[in-house]
């Protein structure tokens, strides 16, 4: 499988950021704020190579499936996207691999891993992110939020 080039992630990354603020601002009040809360702590605190992990998988679970503000607005989010983008299955499955090239971080089935085997271990090898990703749209919507998402301001410097 492909993966998109430049040119295309550009697109997605614009599709992404105009449906994420589509969604965000069709709530409003303290569900708005819960939200923005929520993306920032994805965006801040979330590691995308360990919420694609064994370990990390879970919280990820937890993240997305612990409240019904939060799922919805991911489910809602990737109704948008994806509705709005028009890939067809070849496509979103390029985006999943780019995103899995993205966040693997080292191929744990190749020779000449430099990673601690403390660390390499408890990596998933590319291809399982691949499938991983490429199953669960929602997985890779957060994804999204961490790799298109801006949630802090910026400062100018004199």
């Amino acid at each position: 499988m492909s993966n998109l080039d430049t040119e295309r992630m550009v697109e997605v990354a614009t599709v992404f950021q105009e449906a994420y603020q589509h969604v965000l601002g069709n709530n409003i009040g303290d569900v708005k704020k819960e939200l923005i809360v929520f993306v920032a702590g994805v965006v801040l605190k979330e590691r995308p190579y360990v919420l694609v992990s064994h370990e990390g998988l879970p919280r990820a679970i937890e993240l997305v499936f612990a409240t019904n503000t939060h799922r919805e607005f991911i489910f809602n989010l990737a109704f948008t996207f994806f509705s709005r983008w028009g890939g067809d299955d070849s496509d979103i499955q390029a985006l999943a691999d780019n995103l899995a090239r993205g966040v693997s971080q080292v191929n744990v089935d190749k020779g000449n891993n430099a990673v601690p085997e403390q660390y390499s271990r408890r990596l998933p090898s590319l291809a399982d992110i691949k499938d991983l990703i490429g199953v669960n749209k929602w997985l890779m919507i957060v994804l999204m939020l961490q790799l298109f998402i801006t949630v802090g301001g910026t400062t100018q410097q004199n």
